[in-house]
């Protein structure tokens, strides 16, 4: 038999473990840009009414064994490329592109893409409106309008731009990506403080009042105009907190698993994955928990529930004459007089934190890209490392993803027809957790040599095959909550066309390249069936 070395393009990767296990928690915690919860809290409320934000977010405690066999399979095969080598290795070359592609052109990059118009909403359009109304200046506030414009030239290149300092980021390496995760991660606790400081000393007369004054809206009103398209105050559901948990509250933390992705830069794997897995969605629990608490203690859980409901009713530019929704980043205008607690906790944290979930959520699936450059499923040129370890290639080729999903969101209404790429992500997770069920059968030698806490057993079944069936139904359920609203709604017929084309763009992509590619490779004499029976060199 060949020998590993001698089936891939070159004997050695070429990337250089330099994250340390405490570094690889802070980019796990970073990643799904966790301050999101800002504007979830409110967009979960019309999709699943009485839902409580309290409980919900304890089912991020079922994320638990999907990230613990992340763990475990990135211990055992510590590369980078994550649920690609892992499905890939054990199951088929074929799934292993499908459960990763989802996470890469639906997940990761595809949302570096989007978060730039978030940025322009949420950020400097929020910005420069709240100035403007702060200080009852009509040319700042006009200029926050037309920042928060999509389809507009210089909206769109303060977006482009953005995307390309984080891929000047993921050029720079790894270590670079790791300073900027421990500075946004900082940012993200102290914007955190002041967002609880503001709530706890805010009260219902002042924001009301404030709301009249500086945005020239009467509190009741909001009220009013929720109650007119449905909104029912006070109900209680634990079946809407369970399904909200299960979407939103989950979705929220998307990301944090992409520490197994760069598996073949990390010191210690063993150690800084379990920490950087379940660590990671522990601190996501404590942050939702004080947000909430702090969100319903100041703002209150009727505005919130009323704004969720306007929102889906297409109504917010009627209501506030915004051109995006006032979630909590815009809504510290109402909590308090002090510009800088104001901006800190909105739309100036807003900025570092959405920087952070463009570079974070972008820069791991470049280590896809590079493990299927690795395995000749991409031109070679995708896996190029300089002689410091900078994979160069990879970089460029996220910047190009990411800056045309750019393009497409900003001036098309194109990306609705790929809009169900969660579910697909949890899909993906569905094949994680079958390659978990079989890894001690259809991998049977990299399991024995395998670290001792990887082939622990419990009943005299391997804890990894538990794990990936917990994972399989766990994802498989999520799948089903986050279509459920889409498919049972008026919408249906439109909705199930939506899916229909995200299933095609986001799979038949993947399909088509490993066809090629393989087809390529095997042209060439080269023994591509032992390529995947192998783990990729260091």
């Amino acid at each position: 038999m060949a020998k590993p070395e001698e089936v891939f393009i070159r004997r050695a990767s070429g990337l250089v473990r330099v994250v340390s296990p405490s570094d690889l928690l802070v980019y796990a915690f970073m990643n799904p840009t966790i301050p999101y919860a800002y504007h979830y809290i409110i967009w979960s409320q019309a999709l699943y009414p009485g839902a409580s934000p309290y409980i919900a977010s304890l089912f991020i405690l079922t994320l638990f064994p999907i990230a613990a066999l992340y763990w475990l399979l990135s211990t055992a095969m510590p590369r980078s490329g994550g649920e690609y080598i892992y499905t890939s290795r054990i199951l088929h070359p074929m799934l292993g592109l499908l459960s990763s592609w989802g996470m890469v052109l639906g997940g990761g990059l595809m949302w570096s893409g989007c978060l730039a118009v978030w940025g322009n909403w949420w950020g400097w359009g929020s910005l420069f409106i709240m100035e403007g109304l702060r200080t009852n200046n009509p040319g700042l506030l006009e200029l926050g309008k037309y920042l928060a414009t999509v389809n507009q030239p210089i909206p769109y290149l303060i977006g482009l731009a953005t995307i390309a300092l984080a891929a000047f980021f993921w050029w720079r390496g790894t270590k670079w990506v790791m300073k900027a995760s421990w500075f946004i991660t900082i940012a993200t606790w102290i914007m955190l403080g002041a967002y609880i400081y503001i709530n706890l000393t805010a009260t219902p007369e002042a924001i009301a009042e404030r709301m009249a004054r500086l945005q020239g809206v009467d509190y009741n009103y909001v009220l009013e105009q929720a109650k007119s398209v449905g909104w029912s105050p006070g109900i209680m559901s634990i079946a809407a907190t369970m399904m909200a948990g299960m979407t939103y509250y989950n979705l929220s933390t998307l990301g944090s698993t992409y520490a197994a992705n760069i598996a073949g830069e990390v010191k210690e794997v063993q150690k800084a994955q379990l920490l950087a897995q379940l660590g990671s969605l522990t601190l996501f629990i404590i942050y939702w928990e004080l947000f909430s608490y702090a969100t319903y203690f100041g703002l209150g859980r009727n505005l919130i529930e009323a704004i969720s409901y306007i929102n889906a009713a297409g109504l917010d530019e009627k209501v506030w004459g915004l051109p995006f929704t006032p979630v909590c980043y815009y809504l510290t205008l109402f909590l308090t007089d002090n510009p800088i607690l104001m901006y800190i906790a909105g739309p100036i944290g807003f900025l570092i934190i959405n920087f952070g979930g463009i570079m974070g959520l972008g820069f791991a699936p470049t280590r896809n890209l590079f493990a299927y450059a690795f395995d000749g499923l991409l031109p070679k040129w995708v896996c190029g490392v300089d002689k410091k370890g900078r994979a160069y290639g990879a970089a460029f080729l996220g910047f190009i993803i990411a800056a045309i999903i750019h393009t497409i969101n900003s001036f098309t209404p194109w990306l609705a027809y790929i809009a169900h790429t969660i579910a697909l992500w949890f899909l993906s997770w569905v094949f994680l957790g079958i390659a978990g069920v079989f890894f001690h059968i259809r991998q049977k030698r990299v399991y024995e040599v395998s670290p001792s806490v990887v082939k622990k057993k419990i009943g005299g079944i391997p804890v990894t095959a538990i794990l990936g069936l917990v994972t399989t139904i766990i994802s498989a359920m999520v799948v089903y909550f986050v279509l459920y609203p889409a498919l049972t709604g008026a919408a249906v017929s439109l909705q199930l066309k939506y899916l229909g084309s995200t299933i095609a763009v986001v799979w038949a992509i993947p399909i088509i390249i490993c066809s090629i590619y393989m087809w390529r490779e095997k042209r060439k004499g080269i023994p591509i069936e032992l390529r995947f029976k192998e783990i990729p060199p260091d």
